[in-house]
């Protein structure tokens, strides 16, 4: 029950597919990029990314676990897809569950694309803010700086940056590209 009284809006992901399409190179190719969600919880995520304009064939979805066959079962720690697959990669509230959020990080680069972008979302944490919920085994989220530093000078262009402003705004959200090539 404090699960359900906890759960995400189902309408957080559409503020992601809001700032990705603001992206022109997005905007444009939309149905001919590769997509992939990372946790995406339930298909509305999916079904977003599709109203976004994302061609249904061409998003991935990995969970640890789902009802869905739209997603596959995996650990974002270990991605069982191959290297330079993604155009756009979704994370959405999903980060702060990991204990090894540069493992994370690594493989989001491992399957990115060169130039590719990732969305990364959640909600500002700090120590004062634990709670029981899933035993108060979270890792905190402060700021954009905070997720940027995980993928070091792979860090391309950052198209969108939202730091929280707690306890009012407690949304971190990042969008910027993978630089992969050389001198770049």
């Amino acid at each position: 029950i404090e699960g359900a009284i906890t759960a995400a809006d189902l309408d957080r992901p559409s503020m992601m597919f809001d700032v990705i399409k603001a992206i022109g190179r997005v905007n444009q190719n939309i149905g001919s990029l590769d997509a992939l969600s990372i946790g995406p919880r339930s298909e509305i995520e999916i079904f977003g990314m599709m109203a976004a304009g994302f061609h249904p064939d061409r998003i991935k979805a990995v969970d640890l676990f789902s009802y869905s066959p739209y997603v596959d079962l995996g650990d974002m720690h270990r991605l069982n897809y191959a290297n330079n697959s993604f155009d756009v990669i979704f994370l959405g509230w999903v980060l702060s569950y990991s204990r090894e959020q540069a493992a994370v990080a690594r493989e989001l680069i491992r399957v990115a694309r060169d130039r590719a972008i990732v969305v990364l979302a959640g909600d500002y944490s700090d120590d004062s803010r634990d709670r029981s919920t899933f035993s108060n085994e979270t890792t905190h989220m402060r700021s954009c700086e905070q997720l940027l530093a995980l993928f070091g000078d792979q860090v391309g262009k950052v198209y969108f940056r939202h730091d929280p402003e707690p306890p009012n705004v407690a949304m971190v959200m990042v969008v910027f590209e993978i630089r992969k090539s050389e001198g770049g």
